[in-house]
């Protein structure tokens, strides 16, 4: 599930962000604290974008302690740059994710307007293993209309992808 990021009040507000994460580097990846770098246990991809005032915005992944990955070096940017993050998340598992719009100080940036996509929805053999996304503190979701994305409301209050 993502989390809703602070209220305006908390934060440098940045209303036309524009952002491109083809041109953003892996700054730090020890999500959940289990690596492959040490310290602080998130991930933090440096340069997604600009606020409507020239400020750089950073995207800083935390993770709740239930997370748990198949394989931490998966985590990231993809190689070379395309644009997409990884987060990858072990089978047979459920874990907490969230996603900030931080400063250069990691303090967090509220971005009015953006979209995000997410891939690689699917389940493994004889439907066992469904992939799905819970997802809050959004005001519009749109899927295309040949989607196979199934949407329900979830009983946390958010929306779920499956």
């Amino acid at each position: 599930m993502f989390m809703a990021l602070p209220a305006v009040a908390q934060c440098t507000a940045a209303l036309l962000a524009k952002l491109d994460f083809s041109t953003a580097t892996l700054a730090h990846s020890n999500l959940g604290g289990v690596g492959p770098d040490t310290g602080d246990p998130t991930m933090l991809a440096s340069h997604v974008g600009t606020t409507a005032g020239g400020t750089p915005l950073d995207l800083l992944v935390t993770a709740e302690p239930e997370y748990v990955t198949g394989n931490p070096l998966m985590n990231g940017m993809r190689d070379p740059p395309d644009g997409f993050i990884k987060v990858n998340v072990q089978g047979n598992t459920a874990s907490t994710v969230y996603l900030r719009f931080v400063d250069g100080s990691q303090l967090p940036v509220t971005v009015e307007r953006f979209v995000i996509s997410l891939y690689d929805f699917d389940e493994g053999k004889k439907g066992k293993g469904v992939e799905y996304m819970t997802a809050g503190g959004f005001d519009k979701y749109e899927v295309s209309a040949d989607t196979q994305i199934e949407v329900t409301n979830a009983t946390d209050g958010g929306t779920t992808f499956t």
